[in-house]
């Protein structure tokens, strides 16, 4: 016997929050900003990489032709080649209990005890803030699947098509 309101009646409230992530804090969104246009096109690079299967590589879902052979060439990076046999974990989302943040992985590779954390940037990979993201992103894989540091690798991979670059850390 149910005598109170049915679930789907219940009133939902949301309530906006800003979530602090292991990356760059988010710029907030402004249409005038003239960063803004950069920022969509990096969102766009990057969710072309998480819908792209990369056994195929077929990138025909891609409409804009320049930004299709921007994926392409990146596709095309022997790097591709030799994760075959990894599992993919696309956009890999974590909460880290000791931050209180949120991250997101853009490729978490697996093949056994051995991982590949690997992070696009749509330029400027030599920023030092990235070694400090990789380095928290590692510590929330080893903590998540009980892996040792060395097991661990971590990769900036420039959406330029250029080779991705092993950032070694402590």
């Amino acid at each position: 016997m149910n005598s109170g309101k049915a679930l789907d009646d219940a009133p939902i409230l949301f309530e906006e929050k800003e979530h602090e992530r292991a990356s760059k804090k988010a710029i907030p969104l402004d249409p005038d900003s003239p960063i803004q246009p950069r920022l969509e096109y990096g969102t766009r690079l990057h969710r072309y990489m998480e819908l792209v299967d990369f056994k195929t590589k077929d990138t025909s879902f891609i409409l804009n032709p320049q930004e299709r052979a921007k994926i392409d060439k990146v596709l095309s990076n022997p790097f591709f080649k030799a994760i075959q046999g990894y599992d993919a974990y696309k956009e890999y989302a974590y909460f880290d209990t000791k931050r209180g943040t949120t991250g997101f992985i853009d490729l978490l590779l697996r093949k056994g005890d051995k991982f590949l954390i690997v992070d696009y940037k749509t330029r400027n990979i030599s920023d030092p803030e990235y070694a400090e993201q990789l380095s928290v992103y590692r510590e929330n894989v080893c903590r998540l699947f009980k892996a040792k540091k060395e097991d661990v690798r971590c990769f900036l991979l420039p959406l330029t098509g250029d080779s991705p670059q092993e950032i070694e850390l402590d």
